[in-house]
């Protein structure tokens, strides 16, 4: 039955097995104004997210017919860092560590230190063929 409280509480629909992890929160005119001017205040993705309680695709849903562009994303490290993380992972540091210590990703870690010229060290638990 549609709606019935099974799987930890989550509400699961027995046909499909889909579970609805979060209510569906709209947000009212007054509350898309404030999250605009918090947005071009400054506040990022993740935290408009928080504080809404609405998915990152609702945020953004709402910027764009409302005329707000998107800020540039790209490079948030400084050439300092990437300095930094290339040498760490010379020194035989994992990617996972690398990128732990700076808060990124390890795939993150791997282009920012490919395009300082490092080579990328194989797995050690991969064979070679």
């Amino acid at each position: 039955m549609p709606g019935s409280r099974r799987h930890g509480g989550r509400s699961a629909d027995r046909r499909t097995g889909h579970h609805n992890r979060h209510a569906q929160h709209r947000l009212r005119r007054a509350d898309i104004e404030r999250l605009i001017a918090a947005y071009e205040e400054g506040n990022s993705l993740a935290q408009l997210v928080a504080r809404f309680k609405v998915h990152s695709t609702t945020v953004l849903a709402h910027l764009e017919p409302n005329g707000v562009p998107r800020r540039p994303t790209g490079p948030k490290r400084s050439d300092e860092d990437v300095v930094d993380a290339a040498d760490l992972y010379r020194d035989e540091l994992l990617l996972a560590a690398v990128g732990h210590r700076f808060r990124v990703d390890p795939g993150t870690v791997v282009k920012a230190v490919r395009k300082a010229g490092v080579q990328i060290r194989p797995r050690r638990d991969w064979v070679s063929a």
